[in-house]
């Protein structure tokens, strides 16, 4: 029916016409039935290819989210580069050290501005395509490559000093420490070196050194006593002349001591009166004490104190220059004593011309002795004619019973081993 059986229900068979119209029918049918499952393939072809197409613009899609993410990255990393070079190139300029780049074989890529006036330049990067050791002495050079052989090598080399000389053939004395440079794969590709002028600092330590050694010679040659101690008298160092006159060992340890320990106990408070003067800031002196030695022996110093300060002006420390006086004051003892006598013997030689009577030249005279010469009493006594008593004397000053109770005692003197005897009934003392 579906082929076109329905013409031949009404109207006679014919075979042959049956039979062609079949056929007719049959190849129709075949050929729609074709024509469906083309439809049916292509259809399925278009929902494939449809569903390929969505999948390829949600990959498209997706591939565009992760090119957009990569180029925000990539926008970040630009202005952080960029950012990193302005920071790189401000320290470049900024810095008083010299940064210099070069690659391994040590030849000059970048410097800094600093380099130009180190090495006396005249243009920025002048320097540039040069060796770094192009500036060195022959001895510092081959230090200089060696150093730089270590580094590639992954040791570490440390700042060291160099000797340069640039153009100008002005010698500069730098610190150079350097650093290998290493690309993404840590492959090494380059060197990287600060470089400070240490000429100042270099000239300032030579200064110290011979301040100290001027300093050392000064305790070493000195014959006066110096020593420094803290605030609180402890005692920092002693001069070789302190060591020798304190008979300290020459390698015993003086910071265990105190200064107030050398002084005697009636000086000591004083002594700290004159200590506490200067430790408030104030400037005492010199000052005379009586000091002691380890062995027990008591002598006569003079002592100037002075302030040691920080470089803030903080006072640090004090420095004790004594002087062992024990000569001198004997010898002023003795001028003073001669000076007494020089006055008493003054004094009675105008006694002598001023006056008469005897008697009173005779009590002048221990007056004279007494206020002049300074002697505590004087007494002058007067003998018999054979010179075996004495029938008088005369007296001045602080007697306080002396002659009471000694001329007694010399009436009855028989032998002439007697020092009273001696020196009062013959004259001999």
């Amino acid at each position: 029916m579906e082929v076109g059986a329905e013409a031949f229900l009404s109207k006679p068979i014919d075979e042959s016409e049956l039979v062609a119209q079949v056929r007719a029918m049959l190849k129709i049918k075949a050929a729609n039935i074709s024509k469906k499952y083309e439809n049916e393939h292509l259809a399925a072809l278009v929902a494939e290819r449809t569903r390929e197409l969505e999948l390829t613009h949600v990959a498209t899609l997706n591939l565009l989210e992760d090119l957009k993410r990569e180029n925000d990255a990539r926008r970040k990393t630009e202005e952080a580069l960029i950012k990193s070079e302005a920071l790189y190139r401000s320290i470049l300029l900024a810095s008083p050290d010299n940064t210099t780049v070069t690659d391994l074989n040590g030849i000059i890529t970048i410097s800094s501005p600093s380099g130009m006036n180190l090495l006396g330049f005249s243009t920025p990067e002048q320097d540039v395509g040069m060796h770094i050791t192009d500036f060195l002495s022959s001895a510092d050079k081959v230090v200089a490559r060696d150093n730089m052989t270590k580094m590639i090598q992954g040791l570490y080399v440390g700042p060291h000093e160099y000797l340069l000389t640039g153009i100008n053939q002005r010698q500069v004395e730098a610190e150079i420490n350097g650093e290998v440079i290493y690309d993404q794969d840590h492959k090494p590709t380059g060197f990287v070196f600060i470089i400070r002028d240490i000429t100042e600092r270099k000239s300032q330590e030579r200064k110290i050194q011979e301040s100290e050694a001027l300093y050392k010679a000064i305790l070493e040659a000195s014959p006066d006593h110096i020593t420094i101690t803290d605030l609180k008298g402890n005692v920092l160092m002693a001069s070789p002349s302190t060591r020798e006159t304190y008979q300290l060992d020459p390698d015993e340890d003086v910071t265990k001591l105190n200064i107030a320990s050398v002084f005697v106990p009636e000086d000591l408070e004083r002594m700290k009166s004159d200590f506490g003067k200067l430790v408030e800031g104030n400037r005492t002196g010199p000052n005379e004490y009586k000091s002691i030695r380890r062995n027990g022996e008591v002598f006569d110093i003079e002592v100037k104190g002075g302030m040691i300060r920080d470089v803030a002006g903080k006072l640090k420390q004090l420095v004790f220059i004594a002087r062992d006086i024990t000569g001198r004051k004997l010898v002023e003892e003795k001028i003073k004593h001669i000076s007494r006598l020089y006055a008493f013997l003054g004094q009675i030689n105008q006694a002598v011309v001023r006056t008469e009577d005897a008697t009173a030249l005779l009590k002048k005279i221990c007056e004279v002795a007494v206020e002049f010469g300074e002697f505590k009493m004087a007494w002058i006594a007067l003998l018999n004619e054979d010179k075996s008593q004495i029938k008088s004397y005369i007296q001045a000053g602080d007697i306080d019973g002396y002659l009471d109770k000694i001329i007694p005692s010399i009436q009855h003197v028989t032998s002439n081993n007697d020092d009273r005897y001696n020196a009062i009934l013959v004259g001999n003392y």
